[in-house]
């Protein structure tokens, strides 16, 4: 499934959701101010290697802010309750950024879980809306 645009801020400002495989072409793309990497398998050291294994020439540099939240793929995540205050202040300095015109990515290994709860709590900083209405609309959209 491609990344999605999930939202578009009035001063230009973009959340956007997809997978770790989509982020350097949605890069080309969107040119993206930062990425949120949600997938514990896939840090910003992983994609470095990935990078260096495509051949890429200098595969160190990012073009874009990054920020690592290591979350495992499962219902029952270790150490939630330490990791919901870095969720929760990640997801409201990212609306402070779209606000300000910046592009920003919510990226877990397939775009769809991880990044939908990252998603959603931004979505829910940004817009005067239910929980369950935000997250009805990123379904819709990311179907």
């Amino acid at each position: 499934m491609p990344a999605t645009l999930l939202y578009t801020h009035p001063s230009g400002g973009q959340l956007w959701q997809g997978g770790a495989y989509q982020i350097d072409k949605l890069q080309r793309i969107a040119s993206l101010n930062r990425v949120i990497y949600l997938a514990e398998e896939f840090s910003p050291r992983d994609h470095i290697s990935f990078r260096k294994n495509r051949g890429e020439e200098h595969p160190e540099k990012f073009s874009f802010a990054q920020t690592f939240i290591p979350l495992e793929d499962s219902l029952e995540i270790k150490n939630l309750r330490s990791k919901l205050s870095q969720i929760e202040m990640t997801a409201l300095f990212a609306s402070h950024e779209i606000r300000r015109g910046k592009r920003v990515l919510s990226s877990c290994w397939a775009g769809r879980n991880r990044s939908g709860l990252m998603s959603a709590l931004i979505l829910k900083n940004l817009l005067d809306l239910p929980m369950t209405a935000i997250v009805q609309e990123i379904q819709r959209l990311r179907e």
